[in-house]
C-alpha cells in the first residue's frame, strides 16, 4: 500500500492510499465500491472507484477530474480480477479457515442459509459475500452454527481480495446444484458487462490530452476495462 497526498489551491491536504495489488484491497472496501454505485448519474463509475480503493472525498475528484484517469494508471493490478480457484483453506487474523466440503453434499441447513442471505441481499450474491463465504468456510476445529457463522461473516469483511474474490468466484460457477440456485448472479454479470462497455465508450469518446502522462492514464483505463469485459465473459 502506497500513501497519497492530495494540496488543494488553499493548501489543505488530504491523506489517501493506493494500492499496489488486489492483496491491498478489502472485501468491505470492494462492497463499498458496489453499494456507492447505486443512485449515481452515468459516468461515474471511475470515480466512484477510485474514492473507495484510494480512500479519497469524491468531492475532490469532481474538482479535478483529471486526477481520476491518472490513478487509475497507478493500479495495473486492476487489468487482471483475481482467478476463480478452488481455495481447500486460508488463514486470517492469525485463524485456520478451512472448506466445508463437497458443496454438491451441502447440508439444507446450510443451502438454507445460503439463499436467506441471498435474498437478504436483494439477490446480489456481491453484496452477501461475507455471509456466503461464512457458510463455506469454517474455522478449523469448529462446528457451524447460527453464531460461528455471523461472527465469520464480520472477520471476512477484512479479507483481502486475492482470497475472497477467487473464492467466491469458484464458487457461483463451478457448483451446479447451488449455481442453479441462485439465476441472480447472470443478471448481475449482463448488468456488470453492460456497465463495462458504456466506460469503455465513455473513454475512448473523450477529446485527446495534449499530455503524455494523460494519454497513458487513457490508454491504461481502455486496457483495464477491456480485460474487465473479457473476465466478466468467463462467467
Amino acid at each position: 500500500m502506497k500513501t497519497l497526498t492530495l494540496t488543494d489551491a488553499d493548501g489543505t491536504q488530504v491523506q489517501g492510499r493506493i494500492p499496489t495489488g488486489w492483496h491491498a484491497v478489502t472485501l468491505a472496501t470492494y462492497l463499498d465500491y458496489h453499494a456507492a454505485l447505486k443512485g449515481k448519474p452515468e459516468g461515474m463509475e471511475a470515480l466512484v472507484a477510485v474514492s473507495c480503493l484510494c480512500d479519497l472525498p469524491t468531492d475532490i475528484l469532481r474538482e479535478d477530474v483529471s486526477l481520476v484517469p491518472a490513478l487509475m494508471g497507478y493500479m495495473p493490478f486492476l487489468a487482471q480480477l483475481p482467478e476463480a480457484s478452488p481455495l481447500p483453506y486460508f488463514s486470517h487474523e492469525g485463524q485456520l479457515y478451512e472448506h466445508v466440503g463437497n458443496l454438491e453434499k451441502v447440508s439444507a441447513g446450510q443451502l438454507e442459509a445460503l439463499l436467506t442471505f441471498l435474498q437478504e441481499a436483494e439477490g446480489n450474491p456481491i453484496a452477501a459475500a461475507p455471509l456466503l463465504l461464512a457458510v463455506l468456510y469454517r474455522q478449523q476445529g469448529t462446528e457451524q452454527d447460527s453464531t460461528t457463522v455471523a461472527a465469520a461473516s464480520e472477520v471476512f469483511r477484512s479479507l483481502p481480495m486475492s482470497t475472497a474474490w477467487g473464492a467466491l468466484a469458484f464458487f457461483l460457477t463451478s457448483s451446479t446444484r447451488l449455481a442453479e440456485r441462485i439465476r441472480q448472479y447472470s443478471d448481475l454479470r449482463a448488468e456488470a458487462v453492460g456497465t463495462v462497455e458504456k466506460m469503455m465508450r465513455q473513454t475512448a469518446a473523450a477529446p485527446p490530452s495534449p499530455t503524455s502522462s494523460s494519454r497513458t492514464a487513457r490508454w491504461l483505463r481502455l486496457r483495464y476495462l477491456r480485460s474487465v469485459r473479457v473476465t466478466l465473459a468467463r462467467f
